[in-house]
């Protein structure tokens, strides 16, 4: 009787073995099924963003870095800044778009304290030019430590690739609301 037990408890133990075994085979194979699916959609999806990046109806991000880094540089400036800042724009503005920049300032840097800061950005994308962009965006003008109250600045600009890195090659003042 105890060799029956024995033997019955052995058939049960490699019984379940051998199921667990068959269990862990099928479920490897869905994993791994899951898995290579995973990594053709990861694939597809990747195709999808370079071939957005490359056309006309989207923005790369280096695009969008250095059109927030250009107009930041050019509206926000303080009495320290406030000339260089236009060096600071060589090579990254076209030369006669900065010239027109340069004309509409001020040539002295003013007396009083003053201060203009960047507070927000938006991107819109113009799907009707390639690399045309809207760009609203929001500033606070402080004179003498007074804030002047907030002004959303409008501007449709354009730019261009030369070489390895982007000009800002047109740009026009749609309005400023305050």
């Amino acid at each position: 009787m105890k060799k029956w037990i024995i033997a019955t408890v052995a058939v049960i133990l490699v019984a379940t073995l051998v199921v667990s075994l068959v269990l862990q085979s099928n479920n490897n194979q869905e994993l791994k099924k899951s898995l290579q699916q995973a990594e053709q959609k990861k694939t597809q999806l990747s195709n999808e963003m370079k071939k957005l990046e490359s056309s006309d109806v989207a923005f790369s991000p280096s695009e969008l870095a250095f059109m927030k880094d250009t107009m930041t540089t050019y509206l926000s400036y303080t009495n320290e800044n406030y000339s260089k800042r236009f060096k600071a724009l060589e090579g990254k503005i076209d030369s006669g778009v900065l010239n027109e920049l340069q004309g509409g300032a001020a040539t002295e840097v003013p007396k009083m304290k003053i201060e203009n800061k960047v507070n927000g950005m938006t991107i819109y994308l113009n799907t009707t030019e390639p690399k045309s962009y809207l760009m609203q965006i929001e500033t606070t003008y402080t004179i003498n430590h007074e804030s002047m109250g907030k002004a959303t600045q409008l501007y449709q600009v354009q730019i261009e690739k030369k070489e390895d890195h982007y000009v800002l090659d047109k740009m026009q003042v749609l309005g400023v609301v305050q």
